[in-house]
């Protein structure tokens, strides 16, 4: 009974969001005919055919292996539309089921397992700008697809609104600046603990020799060091010393983020 309950008032709110926007609602070419279906809900289409005939939703209680993972790594600073969906209210019938028409801007392909995740937390962050932050900007070209929700597993549908095109835009823009800059920074500091560590095995290997040997280590090759701000292009920091002594450091390069 309390099932029947649930769905009843679920058929009506989205029987209420189909009314009320049915007068602005604006007619959609199909790209190609959904083979689901077989009916005109196109594949693909750009986000600049959405409008305020539109309503953007967020979905709690369903969720694949892969949102979660993503939604996780919002922990860490990262926001994405990996749980927002653009409906007009229309729904369709498939396999006995019935499922809201919906559409998402599709997750970015990025390969995650236990190795890239344990590299990216022992690595100062640096791994994180590429596995997680891989996203592309907003735009009126961006390609949204086709989503299909079933109602007898979504667990809710929250924040619903009327979808501005451009203010979304706007602020997607605005996160994905946002996480530029959290990777200069992170890049940035990277830098500074790489060339403090140098440093350290630098005079880690003079206060030896002059522990051992009363005297400072006098055949260091070269020394090259450079602490860049944020937006340069690369990093440097280089020691080399003579292959007699027990004290080795190589080269090593860090590129920006």
């Amino acid at each position: 009974m309390v099932l029947f309950r649930w769905k009843s008032s679920l058929a009506a709110f989205l029987t209420a969001i189909a009314g009320s926007i049915a007068l602005q609602s604006v007619v959609i070419s199909p790209v190609q005919a959904n083979p689901l279906t077989g009916k005109d809900y196109p594949l693909t289409m750009s986000f600049s055919t959405l409008d305020r005939g539109w309503n953007k939703i967020s979905v709690g209680g369903q969720y694949e292996m892969a949102d979660l993972i993503k939604n996780w790594s919002g922990l860490f600073g990262q926001t994405s539309f990996d749980n927002t969906y653009f409906t007009q209210g229309q729904t369709t019938r498939l396999a006995g089921k019935t499922y809201l028409v919906a559409y998402r801007v599709p997750l970015e392909v990025q390969p995650i397992n236990i190795m890239s995740f344990a590299t990216m937390m022992y690595n100062n962050g640096e791994d994180m700008c590429e596995n997680f932050f891989k996203t592309k900007p907003l735009t009126m070209d961006t390609q949204v697809s086709l989503a299909l929700l079933n109602l007898e597993t979504v667990g809710s549908l929250n924040d619903v609104m009327p979808l501005d095109v451009e203010a979304e835009i706007a602020k997607a823009n605005e996160r994905y600046e946002q996480q530029q800059q959290t990777c200069d920074q992170i890049a940035f500091e990277a830098a500074q603990t790489e060339a403090k560590n140098n440093l350290w095995d630098l005079n880690y290997g003079q206060d030896s020799r002059y522990y051992n040997d009363n005297g400072f280590y006098d055949q260091i090759d070269g020394t090259l060091s450079s602490l860049t701000e944020p937006d340069t292009e690369n990093y440097t920091y280089e020691i080399s010393v003579a292959d007699d002594y027990v004290f080795h450091r190589r080269s090593r390069t860090r590129m920006g983020c």
